[in-house]
């Protein structure tokens, strides 16, 4: 992949910049110091930005919230999640509207899935779906098995993933995140049926075309920036527009590239408009 400085070697007047979270805007430690200067940048040009974003343990109105203690405001129906899959994306809603759901998840992760219209239980094998979310800081073993042991019983249950992410990057290393959970119980399963609804999946991008469709925004326009080359390459090909792969506050050295890189890619060490210094 060719390397720029800047963001300002993409942005145009026209452009809008789609930002992922963790490892892009901030990680465990805060946000990244360079951040602020590109939200004052795109203030000044009139450039909006979209968080695009696999985050469901958190909604998006603590989504909102947590931003705004940044001090880096963005609108809230500019924050696209990964589990507004459950309301935008008739496949998914479908598995969810007037059916019981268990959510294995935080308790925020299931406004979500409140979206849908779903009645949610508090026990997998009380499901007519499953809707896969986020880990959980304590106890996640536990509900992995209720989970595991559910879907052995019935294996044709729907299943919905709306958070693919394997790892975060934080202060001590890599973390598994709900994406290595699910992809883990599904080969230990045998099963082919899921629905994965998160980045890097085709269906994000039908999500994401919508929704900037909806706002009256041209796709093709975004500039798309994850510390996930995997996303980056699939939402730049889905949607036909810039992607940029940042190389060094996240994830991206750890991620098995699944194919190579279109030349259209390219790479950049950190979120930023000004070029580091010499």
């Amino acid at each position: 992949m060719v390397t720029i400085q800047s963001l300002c070697e993409r942005l145009r007047p026209t452009s809008i910049l789609g930002l992922d979270a963790y490892g892009v805007i901030y990680n465990s430690s805060g946000p990244f110091k360079a951040i602020y200067s590109v939200f004052d940048h795109c203030a000044t040009h009139g450039i909006d930005i979209y968080m695009i974003t696999n985050n469901s343990n958190q909604s998006i109105a603590e989504i909102s919230k947590k931003m705004d203690e940044f001090g880096l405001h963005i609108p809230i129906e500019r924050i696209v999640s990964s589990g507004l899959a459950c309301h935008w994306l008739p496949d998914v809603k479908h598995h969810l509207a007037h059916q019981r759901v268990f959510v294995y998840g935080k308790q925020s992760s299931r406004s979500y899935v409140n979206m849908a219209n779903a009645t949610i239980v508090e026990s997998p094998h009380e499901a007519d779906t499953i809707v896969l979310a986020a880990s959980l800081d304590q106890n996640n073993h536990y509900v992995y098995k209720a989970v595991h042991d559910a879907l052995r019983k019935r294996p044709t249950m729907p299943v919905v993933c709306i958070n693919a992410d394997h790892y975060v990057m934080n202060t001590t290393g890599l973390t598994p995140v709900m994406g290595f959970y699910a992809h883990q119980m599904a080969k230990q399963l045998g099963h082919t049926h899921w629905i994965w609804a998160a980045k890097p999946s085709p269906r994000f991008s039908d999500m994401l075309h919508a929704i900037l469709m909806a706002h009256g925004r041209d796709p093709s326009q975004l500039v798309f920036c994850d510390d996930n080359p995997n996303n980056v390459r699939q939402i730049a090909e889905d949607l036909n527009c810039t992607g940029i792969v940042i190389s060094e506050t996240g994830i991206a050295n750890h991620v098995p590239i699944q194919q190579p890189m279109p030349d259209h890619i390219v790479s950049l060490a950190q979120c930023r408009v000004c070029p580091p210094s010499a």
